[in-house]
């Protein structure tokens, strides 16, 4: 379960303001946020279709805080695929995702589109989960 802290609607290929909208949306999400939050998530979900549609991007934690009502729930019967990030810089991450989308192209993974996040560690590390069709 997670707890939003933001969100906005988004399309990796179409909105020429994507990557200013994520950028604003993880600044909000600091200021709003402490050091003890524990884990950062960016959660995607209510997929208009696959990775090339609208999406949502949230960004939450895993605990509830004060102000932070809106809960997204992952489908429990869900598996995930998990993606260890080599580093934490924006453009290591983005290098993740289009390896995630060749794997689709190639259908190597089918992908669930119900709910994935990336997990970001306080010590620096990031994963990125996949919810997989069984």
């Amino acid at each position: 379960m997670f707890f939003a802290v933001n969100s906005v609607v988004t399309n990796n290929f179409t909105d020429e303001n994507m990557i200013n909208k994520i950028k604003a949306l993880w600044q909000d999400a600091q200021a709003k946020l402490t050091d003890n939050s524990g884990c950062v998530y960016g959660i995607y979900h209510h997929y208009q279709n696959d990775y090339r549609g609208d999406y949502t991007l949230s960004i939450a934690v895993d605990h509830p805080i004060k102000h932070f009502s809106a809960i997204i729930n992952p489908n429990p019967i869900d598996s995930y695929a998990v993606f260890e990030v080599n580093s934490n810089h924006e453009d290591k991450i983005y290098q993740t995702w289009q390896h995630i989308w060749a794997l689709e192209q190639d259908h190597k993974i089918i992908r669930a589109y119900d709910v994935d996040f990336e997990k970001y560690y306080p010590d620096g590390r990031v994963e990125i989960y996949i919810s997989l069709l069984k």
